[in-house]
């Protein structure tokens, strides 16, 4: 999740009228499997796939997708007003959400229980299973930027770049539980909390601001650490600061699936992890020329992938910070995910016709999904890809055999 400098995906605020209801599936129109590959493909022994299905209802373009824990549904959101649920095995209609304004980005609860529609001034908690609104929640200043679950699914996190606090709130209910107040700023320049994270036990949660990275006891609501990067330079006006994690405004956050590295990407143009127990710098990730914008570890944590506005996507050792591999686009590339097995990665950028899958391993590509466009996300079985199109439809496409 990203400024809007970078992304440019977001449009004004409208008043928020919440309701949900239950629709008529929509239509499914089940599509051939994928043909060998078209001569003038990019790599050899390549394919270019076909969706099996198209999921039609939204009127305009998709910005988000999320598979529900177990994999049984998939929620979708856009340039609407409408979040909409489907049976991911089916491709049918299971629910429509309205939260009045476009659903910029969405996700699931841990338990499955809920889901969080993003609706840019307020966040939208819903019963999965119900499609009724659970609560509303409103940052008290500016618009929600970013958000997150708890990993007992009990409490959600919030911040927003107009605020210099992120919030705790109860995920039942709606109700604030805490606040994070990143005061005193560092510099003029720190106006707002781009990021938040929970590490895995819950006991911490992560944050970012400007270029700095926060570690917060989430039982008292107070900051263990920051992230310094000794090396790190920043300059307001003529007078060199120090204390900072990166050089310019950090993009990007993740934490590894062990819970032990934090994962953060900025548009200094590098990547960093870091040691969340130790607050220690493992790694820094230079070879992006330009910002960079997207981070995803790999299941075993072992790999992790950036994406970034020079056109590439980068597969990295953990271990040891080794670049893998350069995996070439002809746009900013805008989105990835792992499979669940962790050996393809999924990217897509804003200027290609198509998502390309790449071998995780090795960074050579085995398909290319015509017609597919950002975002894309991964089944927790790994055996289905969702992925945006040009036209508003969703689109499910079967994995290669493995």
């Amino acid at each position: 999740m990203c400024v809007c400098s970078i992304l440019g995906n977001f449009f004004a605020v409208v008043s928020v009228v919440i309701a949900a209801s239950l629709t008529t599936p929509s239509k499914l129109t089940p599509i051939r499997k994928y043909a060998p590959v078209s001569q003038g493909s990019s790599q050899p022994g390549a394919v270019v796939m076909q969706p099996r299905a198209r999921l039609t209802g939204h009127k305009r373009s998709v910005y988000a997708l999320a598979f529900s824990p177990d994999g049984h549904i998939l929620a979708t959101g856009g340039e609407e007003n409408v979040a909409r649920l489907w049976d991911a095995a089916t491709g049918q209609t299971r629910g429509e959400l309205n939260v009045g304004s476009h659903a910029h980005g969405l996700t699931f609860s841990l338990d499955g229980r809920t889901v969080a529609i993003w609706a840019m001034q307020r966040l939208v908690l819903c019963n999965v299973h119900s499609g009724e609104k659970t609560a509303v929640i409103t940052e008290p200043k500016g618009i929600v930027w970013s958000f997150a679950f708890s990993p007992d699914s009990r409490s959600v996190a919030t911040s927003s770049l107009d605020d210099l606090s992120a919030y705790l709130w109860e995920a039942e209910t709606g109700g604030l539980k805490a606040t994070f107040d990143h005061h005193p700023k560092p510099y003029r320049y720190a106006d707002g909390v781009d990021k938040v994270a929970f590490s895995r036990d819950g006991k911490t949660l992560v944050t970012t601001s400007a270029e700095i990275v926060y570690l917060w006891d989430v039982a008292t609501a107070r900051v263990r650490m920051k992230l310094i990067d000794p090396d790190v330079r920043s300059y307001d006006g003529l007078k060199a600061l120090k204390g900072f994690s990166h050089g310019d405004t950090i993009y990007d956050l993740a934490i590894s699936p062990d819970g032990r590295t934090i994962g953060t990407a900025s548009r200094d143009g590098t990547a960093k992890l870091w040691d969340l127990a130790t607050g220690v710098l493992r790694a820094k990730l230079k070879g992006h020329d330009r910002g960079v914008a997207w981070l995803a570890f790999s299941p075993d944590g072992r790999t992790v992938a950036t994406g970034s506005k020079d056109h590439t996507a980068r597969l990295w050792d953990v271990a040891t910070g080794r670049l893998i591999a350069t995996l070439e686009h002809k746009g900013d590339v805008r989105s990835l995910a792992f499979s669940s097995d962790g050996k393809m990665l999924a990217t897509g950028s804003d200027n290609e016709k198509v998502v390309h899958l790449w071998n995780a391993s090795t960074g050579e590509m085995i398909a290319t999904l015509d017609g597919a466009r950002p975002p894309v996300a991964f089944s927790p079985d790994g055996r289905t890809l969702a992925t945006a199109s040009k036209d508003a439809t969703v689109l499910l496409w079967d994995m290669p055999p493995k």
